[in-house]
């Protein structure tokens, strides 16, 4: 009897730790930088697999934005793309400005 009302504890307190991850995640999605799809698959992510959803997204927000962000900060994640503009090189010149004296 000891040994089955311990396991019932101890598998309560994982379920509601579980809920407690899950209810985290879902919290912190609502003010991540991502758009309304994206946030769907994190949302579905988070509700079927309950403990790899919730670990993946914490994941994602501590480890993977802070350090891509890093390296480049105009990158947008709900674009996956740089918003920097690439400098191409010059274009000919057509001699307007170039010195009169010439």
């Amino acid at each position: 009897m000891i040994i089955s009302t311990f396991f019932d504890i101890a598998i309560n307190i994982g379920a509601i730790g579980l809920v407690a991850i899950m209810v985290w995640s879902l919290w912190s999605l609502t003010k991540a930088p991502l758009n309304a799809v994206q946030r769907l698959w994190w949302v579905l992510a988070i509700f079927i697999l309950p403990g790899i959803g919730s670990i993946a997204w914490w994941w994602w927000i501590k480890r993977y934005y802070p350090r891509r962000h890093a390296e480049d900060p105009t990158w947008d994640p709900a674009t996956k793309a740089s918003n920097q503009q690439v400098m191409g090189r010059p274009r000919p010149s057509r001699g307007r400005y170039s010195n009169p004296r010439d």
